[in-house]
């Protein structure tokens, strides 16, 4: 095999790889420019961020549904549209703010990667802006999400990030076709447009102090319309004395009083309306933090990291390579392609089951366990993906992979609460993305460096 055939096949094997300038990628012929867009755009996994990091009591604060399922919908568009990514600003302000710059961002970066004049500003405009702008969507959708729900986390992560294996099952064929069929700066101006759909997601994004407040005041209401509008005391009980209900500080208490002791309506001797108690905001609240590296001490958080590092590595190099691997074996481009999408279907299925079984009330306390399995299973697949010669068995071997893989990167969060704790899940979320991008960084580089070596001896 000569050195131009290996550049070729390298080229071949680049996510998402933008040649040159697009004066040259226009002299380029169609072969060519089906050739630069081979790879998966599995967006799974980059960048840091954080949400907000509130004092959440599970029977009070957590909705366990209703809006929840449209957050859910919200994180899984954002998996679609613009893919996974993150970063600390969700941290200081809102997820809502910090997915709206990073749609902003990536649409800039495609807007801009359209008229690049050279391979420089294509590294600013895809590097720098598209990293940074993607990095803002990622983490935050999946915090929110943990956030949102208790009893049935592991479903409504599953669910959310179900969106990676149907963006890698659409957006890489419909990539593949823009690029074949329109001119260079046309088919971005294509991509900028969904990009900037990501905006409509972040209007989903409510925060949950928001949300709180606002069913709060609905409860507080209702509780007010049905003693003043279903209920006459003077002819219903012997009490003729109306009390104005209103929400109650805890400021408003004496030291000495405790809260179960407050006045209460008894209208009857089986029914008695309490005046809800509102939680009083503190004048010296504490600055939020954007990285607690206290977590850090902790070895079973520690552990996880490097276990997820080293996933990412293997995982990430194993995406990258299976549609040059699948060609290698004489397979037309149009089934290594396929063979990817059928990967990407598995995924999302595997997202999907892996949130029900998560659920289960005798599955819950060894879900870290369950989790570590899940190593040794894609493990043991993808020592198989080497020995694979023919179409139908990539399918199947890429279709155990596929479920396997979407089940592990699911329900990272969801293990993440069972390890720290919910009130650690936004920090120890940004804390870990850091970890993924190192060994997402050096996976696919340290694996092609290993096959040319290996080649060339």
């Amino acid at each position: 095999m000569d050195m131009g055939k290996k550049d070729q096949e390298g080229l071949e094997q680049i996510d998402f790889q933008v040649i040159a300038s697009s004066k040259q990628f226009q002299e380029t012929t169609e072969k060519e420019r089906a050739e630069c867009v081979s790879g998966q755009s599995n967006v799974e996994e980059k960048s840091l961020m954080f949400c907000e990091n509130k004092d959440l009591k599970a029977e009070d604060s957590v909705p366990d549904g209703g809006y929840g399922w449209f957050v859910v919908f919200g994180c899984f568009l954002s998996h679609v549209l613009i893919g996974p990514l993150a970063s600390a600003l969700s941290n200081i302000y809102s997820v809502r703010l910090a997915v709206i710059v990073g749609a902003l961002l990536m649409t800039l970066g495609q807007l801009l990667t359209a008229y690049s004049p050279d391979f420089f500003f294509l590294f600013f405009s895809q590097s720098v802006l598209e990293g940074l702008g993607s990095g803002l969507v990622y983490a935050p959708s999946i915090v929110i999400v943990g956030l949102y729900f208790d009893k049935h986390r592991g479903l409504a992560a599953g669910l959310g990030s179900a969106g990676v294996g149907v963006g890698t099952f659409c957006i890489v064929p419909l990539t593949q076709w823009l690029f074949d069929n329109y001119r260079f700066q046309d088919a971005f101006l294509i991509l900028a447009g969904i990009a900037f759909n990501g905006l409509v997601v972040a209007m989903l994004f409510r925060p949950l102090s928001l949300h709180n407040k606002w069913t709060s005041k609905k409860r507080v209401r209702k509780v007010e319309e049905f003693y003043a509008e279903k209920l006459d005391l003077e002819s219903d009980s012997k009490f003729a004395e109306k009390f104005e209900i209103e929400p109650l500080k805890k400021s408003s208490l004496n030291k000495t009083e405790n809260c179960s002791k407050q006045k209460k309506h008894c209208l009857s001797s089986t029914i008695i309306l309490c005046c809800p108690v509102e939680k009083a905001k503190s004048s010296t609240g504490k600055r939020k933090q954007i990285f607690n590296f206290s977590l850090l001490r902790n070895p079973s958080f520690v552990l996880f990291c490097i276990s997820l590092l080293l996933f990412t590595a293997a995982f990430k190099a194993a995406f990258t390579f299976i549609p040059a691997l699948v060609k290698s074996r004489d397979i037309s481009e149009s089934d290594a392609a396929l063979v990817l999408s059928i990967a990407g279907v598995f995924d999302t299925a595997g997202r999907i089951v892996a949130g029900l079984v998560f659920d289960l009330p005798r599955i819950k306390f060894l879900r870290p366990v369950l989790f570590n399995s899940f190593i040794f299973a894609i493990a043991g697949i993808s020592f198989l993906l080497p020995s694979m010669t023919s179409f139908a068995s990539f399918c199947v071997v890429c279709s155990v992979y596929g479920v396997l893989t979407g089940a592990y990167i699911s329900q990272k969060s969801v293990v993440i609460v069972d390890i720290l704790g919910i009130e650690n899940l936004s920090t120890s979320f940004g804390l870990l993305i850091c970890f993924q991008a190192v060994g997402m960084c050096a996976g696919p580089p340290l694996s092609g460096e290993f096959y040319f070596d290996n080649f060339r001896n």
